[in-house]
């Protein structure tokens, strides 16, 4: 009887709830995506949280699905960066994988003074990728398997 049509003493139905705000994704998590869709646009078998010994590295790419890695990545932003290289060299050490640290610019130095001390072993075998160069190495994969694709070369 006393429905909303202009009558101000009637109630308004209420708003319909809002949506929950979007999670963002961490930078770490992104950092891992990132690496998973290059390897997979390099055409490698790519996993993430790969299972090593009680450990787990962030992401693993190989080139046969049964086989071992060939490359094993740690993303370490703002994190323990010798825990994520203690991970690389036993990943090295057990796999000969090729070993990639991917870390914020303000992290170098430190990684650099592990390498020249406690991780000396692994010095000429650990490659630090920036985070910021990652980003760009994407895009610049992308671009290129686009265009393989347009010409009918993927």
């Amino acid at each position: 009887p006393n429905e909303y049509l202009g009558d101000p003493s009637a109630n308004p139905p209420p708003p319909p709830p809002s949506p929950p705000p979007e999670r963002q994704r961490s930078r770490h998590d992104q950092a891992k995506d990132l690496l998973v869709e290059i390897g997979r646009l390099r055409r490698f078998v790519c996993a993430d949280e790969y299972r090593m010994d009680g450990e787990r590295l962030d992401v693993v790419w190989k080139r046969v699905e049964h086989g071992v890695p060939t490359y094993a990545f740690e993303v370490q932003v703002g994190g323990n960066i010798y825990q994520a290289i203690a991970k690389l060299k036993h990943a090295f050490d057990i796999w000969n994988s090729k070993i990639r640290l991917v870390v914020d610019a303000e992290s170098v130095p430190r990684v650099k003074e592990l390498l020249r001390g406690t991780f000396h072993e692994v010095a000429n075998e650990l490659r630090v990728i920036e985070l910021e160069k990652l980003e760009h190495l994407q895009r610049a994969l992308a671009t290129v398997h686009d265009l393989e694709r347009e010409l009918g070369l993927s």
